[in-house]
């Protein structure tokens, strides 16, 4: 069994062989994880999480979330279904429905709500930091902006190593981070999950784990990150109050079937974790995307 439990799709624990509706399965989680702040199915081991993947249906993630749209619920669970051709059969499906106009009771004549305004309606009641009632366009120019002036970086040679979670180990990991002088360009992240320690760094670093490396569950090299960083200006918004940016780039990568391994939300920045042989692909995406917006809104201001 080869994966990160909480992600896992019934026929990637049983060993089965998978397509890509193995992948929407774990989009799934990760929207679940996104609309909800935890993951559909959560265990005290690594293996009881695998097994409910198996056996337990993830509850609705509108009973963590109430103000999602009836629709994207709808959708997530769909791509949680634990028979694959239950599943959407493509990511380009799920990007096509996300369009769609939303379900639910409505006045008469009244025409339904995009998800985007949905979006913007949840950001209104829970934007209290800022002054202004932003409307749709607000939302769409702040969302363009900070897309635009958003910086690319990049970084290879970087090891991803899973463990199963344990006091010994997280002592024996914190005791030598403890002892380490880290250049500011190195890659260095720990991911204390429900029953799992994963960890993110430089290739060049993971001798200083190697007494601990037999009880890795994985290692998995030749991976890379790429960071998009956010622009600090005083007139525009943080993205983590600008609904929908992060899930914009994870979208745009999903679209050309690049596999994303861990995604790292930070304050100023999203790191996202790849194949190595995936990176140039990625960044060339999301370069793309960037430019696209930077006709639209305009260069940054140096």
């Amino acid at each position: 069994m080869i994966g990160t439990p909480e992600y896992m799709s019934p026929e990637q624990v049983e060993g089965k062989d998978v397509d890509q509706r193995s992948d929407i399965y774990s989009l799934g989680v990760i929207l679940y994880e996104m609309v909800t702040g935890r993951v559909p199915l959560e265990g005290e081991t690594a293996l009881s999480v695998a097994l409910k993947h198996k056996t337990e249906e993830p509850e609705n993630p509108k009973d963590f979330n109430p103000q999602i749209p009836e629709s994207l619920s709808r959708l997530i669970l769909k791509c949680l279904e634990k028979k694959p051709e239950r599943r959407y059969d493509s990511v380009q499906k799920i990007t096509r429905e996300l369009d769609i106009p939303l379900e639910g009771n409505l006045p008469k004549r009244r025409k339904a709500p995009t998800i985007t305004e949905s979006v913007v309606a949840d950001y209104n009641q829970r934007s209290s930091g800022h002054s202004i009632d932003l409307d749709h366009t607000a939302i769409e120019k702040n969302l363009a902006k900070n897309i635009a002036y958003s910086q690319l970086s990049i970084k290879d040679d970087i090891v991803r190593i899973i463990f199963s979670r344990t006091d010994r180990l997280v002592a024996v990991i914190n005791e030598i981070v403890k002892n380490i002088l880290w250049d500011p360009d190195e890659v260095f992240f720990i991911n204390q999950g429900g029953g799992e320690t994963t960890l993110i760094l430089d290739r060049e670093k993971k001798a200083l784990f190697q007494n601990i490396l037999p009880q890795a569950m994985e290692i998995r090299e030749m991976v890379a990150v790429i960071r998009i960083r956010e622009p600090k200006a005083d007139d525009i918004i943080p993205g983590i109050d600008i609904p929908g940016l992060y899930a914009y780039f994870i979208n745009q990568i999903s679209k050309i079937g690049i596999n994303i391994l861990d995604i790292i939300s930070m304050a100023s920045e999203l790191m996202l974790v790849i194949a190595e042989q995936d990176l140039m692909q990625t960044y060339g995406a999301l370069s793309n995307c960037i430019q696209y917006f930077r006709k639209k809104v305009g260069t940054p201001k140096p």
